[in-house]
């Protein structure tokens, strides 16, 4: 039985090496990227604009970031009786840039947040690009919630 399990363990090693094209490095080790924005503030938006922020996260290690956004909050799928139309989302993220924009510009008279109450909230996960990590320590994530509040414009 042990010299079974050691062919699986070898066999286990060797699949899980196919495809790479560099050795692995097993002793590299891998950072989680950082969200440098502060969430413990609303963001202030006036409405009619698109524009929202720009997540800004490094990574210790100098990895490529993508940033991703949760679609199960105001970020999500649009509601029946949403005048937006444009796209799956009420809200995305540039996966290269953290830009995170709306699909077309909210209007405060007619909010689309699940509450109504013109405060979108969402969840932006940053993953670090590198998978040339080989271990449990590969690609890592951090995510961070974020509150952008659509204000009046009044200047019209």
């Amino acid at each position: 039985m042990k010299k079974f399990s050691s062919y699986i363990l070898v066999l286990a090693f060797i699949l899980a090496s196919c495809g790479q094209e560099d050795e692995c490095d097993f002793s590299k080790i891998n950072s989680a990227p950082v969200i440098i924005n502060n969430s413990d503030e609303y963001i202030i938006m006036k409405e009619n604009q698109t524009y929202a922020f720009t997540v800004n996260a490094n990574d210790e290690d100098g990895d490529d970031l993508n940033f991703e956004i949760n679609g199960q909050e105001d970020g999500g799928e649009y509601t029946s009786d949403s005048t937006f139309f444009n796209a799956t989302y009420l809200i995305t993220i540039d996966k290269w840039t953290g830009v995170v924009t709306f699909n077309e510009a909210p209007d405060y008279e007619n909010p689309q947040d699940i509450d109504r109450d013109n405060i979108y909230r969402i969840t932006i996960t940053v993953e670090d690009g590198d998978g040339n990590y080989c271990s449990a320590n590969g690609m890592l994530s951090t995510t961070k919630t974020f509150a952008i509040k659509v204000i009046k414009d009044t200047s019209n």
